[in-house]
């Protein structure tokens, strides 16, 4: 993409705080998050391979920093307590044994999602009909499932998966989301009984979802592969049992992308999106403060690798992007609009005044209506808001107009700006 010209008047100086904050930027990418392997994956104890076969996954991915496993069985620790997981950036739970208690697991985890770590669900956890291998209490109460519960799993091949004995992941229906990230070949092995009988392929019988959730990803037979709430944007649900056939035939394929969607899920869920964190400033929230340091870099044409969200080697207007919408889904559950200058999720007469108070100045701050990152607060920041006006962020929807009196303004500004420009 082209660099927009800066204003030869607009000169920025970088302060000490800017590069603290910068610093602080690049230190969060390079600290990879913390997870945890939180589920029943088996009676045995935590070094059973259907708990280390995902451990090893992960650790050979290279993206994550520590990797723990807790076992929410009798024969482990049973429901760990909110400290033991708020050291963790993201957990991912599924069952094929039975949880000591699938209450109390089921409110500690709500209660983790609450406090905005991540928290990824998979077969069987998300299909069993035992009522101790599936979350319950608050979990199920408060609406923190994507999956229905309780629907049954169907196995066996998809349609171009027959003659290599796979169930086959169709193309995404999301495919720019990060989660598909460097993915293209998504498969679950089956394995053959002494019969000749096919068995393993687990996908949710179910294609039903649950409110707020939405489908990312299909099997070729139409189950859900991955799914997304946007109640709650740290959640994802993967429909399949997240261990490999080098722990049994039946499993998902080691040999695909399907550990590498895996681990994405996991960075998604907490987060780190291709390692970059919207949080610039490193204070704990996405405000004015992190994308007016964004809109300040990409007016001057510079280059930082904290800033660069979407991993071209360019910080531009889509890095702009990207940042309106991660931190848009992590504060409000819906990506931040162009024009939108108090980030606020509507598109109103407030951000007119914002950007009518700094019309023509010099200046390269989003929340002061430079929204085009050009370094001047001018008529195609007016346009930008203009083509947004009255719209939020959520559900893309109108926005009412009260007395109606201020489009009446806003037409008024266009015109003037029309003839100033001439």
């Amino acid at each position: 993409m082209t660099k927009h010209p800066v204003n030869r008047l607009f000169v920025l100086a970088i302060s000490a705080a800017t590069l603290g904050a910068w610093s602080n930027c690049l230190a969060a990418i390079s600290s990879a998050p913390n997870v945890a392997i939180v589920a029943a994956a088996t009676n045995s104890n935590i070094m059973s391979e259907r708990f280390t076969d995902l451990r090893d996954v992960l650790d050979d991915d290279g993206r994550f920093g520590t990797i723990d496993i807790i076992s929410t069985t009798r024969f482990g620790t049973g429901t760990p307590t909110l400290s033991d997981l708020l050291a963790y950036d993201a957990v991912i739970h599924w069952s094929n044994d039975s949880n000591d208690d699938a209450i109390s697991l089921g409110n500690v985890l709500a209660d983790y999602v609450d406090t905005g770590r991540g928290m990824v669900q998979a077969v069987f956890a998300n299909t069993s009909t035992n009522a101790d291998r599936y979350l319950q209490g608050r979990w199920i109460t408060d609406g923190y499932n994507i999956i229905p519960p309780m629907g049954g799993f169907t196995q066996g091949t998809t349609v171009s998966g027959i003659a290599t004995d796979h169930a086959v992941m169709a193309p995404p229906l999301e495919p720019a989301h990060p989660i598909f990230d460097g993915i293209s070949d998504v498969r679950l092995a089956l394995g053959r009984f002494n019969t000749g009988g096919l068995w393993g392929g687990y996908r949710p019988t179910t294609t039903a979802l649950e409110p707020g959730a939405r489908k990312l990803a299909l099997w070729e037979d139409g189950k859900t592969a991955v799914a997304v709430s946007d109640l709650h944007p740290n959640r994802v649900e993967l429909g399949f049992h997240p261990v490999s056939n080098l722990v049994a035939d039946g499993y998902y394929e080691l040999n695909s992308d399907t550990p590498k969607l895996i681990a994405n899920a996991l960075l998604f869920s907490a987060g780190h999106v291709a390692m970059a964190d919207f949080d610039i400033d490193n204070d704990g929230s996405f405000t004015c403060a992190d994308i007016d340091q964004l809109i300040s870099a990409i007016a001057q044409g510079l280059f930082d690798a904290c800033l660069d969200f979407n991993g071209d080697g360019v910080v531009d207007l889509l890095d702009r992007d990207e940042w309106l919408a991660g931190a848009g889904n992590a504060m409000i559950g819906a990506p931040f609009l162009p024009g939108d200058a108090n980030l606020d999720g509507v598109v109103d007469g407030q951000d007119f005044l914002v950007w009518n108070e700094n019309k023509f100045e010099n200046i390269a701050e989003w929340c002061r209506g430079d929204f085009n990152a050009d370094g001047v607060v001018d008529g195609p920041d007016f346009l930008t808001w203009n083509s947004f006006k009255f719209q939020s962020s959520d559900a893309f929807s109108a926005v009412p107009e009260g007395t109606g009196s201020f489009p009446l303004i806003g037409l008024a500004c266009f015109i003037w700006l029309r003839r100033v420009h001439r």
